[in-house]
């Protein structure tokens, strides 16, 4: 066990995690003229469908949600979905079909009161990118354990961080700020985000900042900045023929160097391995 799922695992040592049986893992950089309709063909299983990047609208038989990054979605059983992106903005989408298992690895059927929230945003993108990738990477690898534990443990931070919001966990103005922030940090990484002046901007001290936000966000303000850009980059190297020097330059490097640098630390490969598929880490 790697030190990253080390953390998750014993984060919480009264977790309880219910069997799963997982379908099915899609990674999907949607197309311009992408759309997804189910009412016709209606879901055989459960999805967990995460958005990464990108804007659109999914309507539900209860109504219409808008989608950006960290919106995450737990999709029923005979329902029928219609999701449409701005092709100009597209959107990038984790998902993992899904079964719960009951005793002799029966099939349960529960009714949707007694399932996970339908929809929740995650407050850290970053940190929940890292266990959709590693979900997808494991299924793969067709390593259905470990895909089935990954995707247990993204449901269960799910309900963690729905259990804390609804105790008003999140109530002071500085905390209201620094998810206002961090949100921001992730539609636009490539902006030039100095600690200074964006602690500043929140009206606290640097120190007191960066503290704050890495109790928040589980991260240095740096760190998530660094992994905010090479989000962004996975997407741009696996929707667009942009050359690498180009893609960082989108980003705001100056140094194609220090772009393929701070991406191989971040993923274990290079931009160019990552575009052809040939390399994942579980850091």
């Amino acid at each position: 066990m790697d030190a990253y799922a080390f953390v998750l695992y014993y984060c919480d040592m009264k977790m309880e995690l219910p069997a799963l049986r997982v379908n099915t893992v899609v990674q999907e950089y949607c197309s311009a003229d992408w759309r997804w309709d189910t009412r016709r063909n209606l879901l055989r299983d459960l999805d967990l469908w995460v958005v990464l990047d990108g804007e659109g609208k999914l309507e539900t038989s209860s109504g219409e949600y808008r989608l950006e990054a960290g919106d995450s979605f737990l999709l029923h059983r005979g329902e029928g979905y219609l999701g449409t992106h701005n092709p100009r903005k597209p959107l990038y989408v984790i998902a993992a079909h899904f079964d719960y298992l009951g005793k002799g690895g029966r099939v349960l059927h529960p009714e949707a009161s007694a399932l996970p929230v339908f929809h929740h945003r995650f407050d850290s993108l970053a940190f929940c990118a890292g266990m959709l990738e590693r979900m997808h990477e494991s299924w793969r690898r067709e390593d259905g354990e470990g895909t089935a534990l990954w995707l247990g443990t993204i449901l269960y931070e799910r309900e963690r961080q729905r259990e804390r919001d609804k105790l008003g966990a999140v109530t002071s103005e500085l905390e209201r700020r620094i998810h206002v922030l961090a949100r921001e940090i992730l539609k636009h990484p490539e902006q030039e985000w100095r600690v200074e002046k964006i602690a500043g901007e929140v009206f606290c001290s640097r120190h007191h900042f960066a503290r704050k936000f890495k109790e928040m966000m589980g991260q240095s303000p740096n760190g998530y900045i660094i992994r905010a850009r090479v989000m962004k980059a996975q997407a741009l190297l696996r929707s667009s023929s942009h050359p690498v020097g180009r893609v960082a330059e989108i980003l705001g490097y100056r140094d194609v160097y220090f772009f393929s640098r701070q991406f191989s630390k971040i993923t274990g490969c290079t931009p160019t391995e990552y575009r052809r598929g040939e390399g994942f880490k579980a850091s």
